[in-house]
């Protein structure tokens, strides 16, 4: 499983993914984090799909909310955990799709919760495809990210939502 953090304070990030991590652990899963510490570091990430962003409401001058709802257009399959200090969001988030709300001083009580859910979501509604990169790289692909095939001599490129 792929997963995203973005959070602008750089102690939480690491915190939360610490946590992440050790979780993963205990429930045998194996995860790869990246971690984003701006908006645009998360926006302008083109590397290997990410199932899920665990997303900071506040992101400095940017408003987290608005950077889900780009990555509901660009990256429809990536599941969003919005990360918060503040309830008074709790009404706003609704104008995008998302799978959690999580206040952050309750993210490890939380945790086994969101994990979950991400991977029952993944399991059930995600039909993947498995490939062979030209670098000899396993990469996971989700059906519905796909926009076209174009055969290209001897190989196949595989235009997705995400690049």
């Amino acid at each position: 499983m792929f997963i995203g953090i973005c959070d602008d304070d750089k102690r939480w990030l690491q915190t939360s993914q610490k946590m992440l991590m050790e979780f993963a652990n205990i429930i045998h899963v194996d995860i790869e984090i990246r971690c984003f510490s701006t908006a645009e570091e998360l926006l302008e990430y083109k590397d290997i799909p990410l199932d899920a962003v665990f997303l900071d409401i506040e992101l400095g001058r940017t408003l987290g909310i608005n950077v889900a709802k780009k990555l509901n257009e660009t990256r429809p399959s990536c599941r969003i955990v919005y990360m918060t200090n503040y309830l008074h969001y709790a009404t706003e988030i609704y104008n995008t799709e998302h799978i959690w709300f999580v206040v952050k001083k309750h993210f490890r009580d939380k945790i086994g919760e969101i994990i979950n859910r991400i991977l029952r979501e993944l399991e059930n509604k995600n039909s993947r495809l498995v490939l062979k990169t030209m670098k000899n790289e396993l990469i996971s692909i989700v059906l519905s990210d796909i926009c076209y095939l174009e055969k290209e001599k001897r190989g196949t490129r595989i235009v997705t939502v995400w690049d």
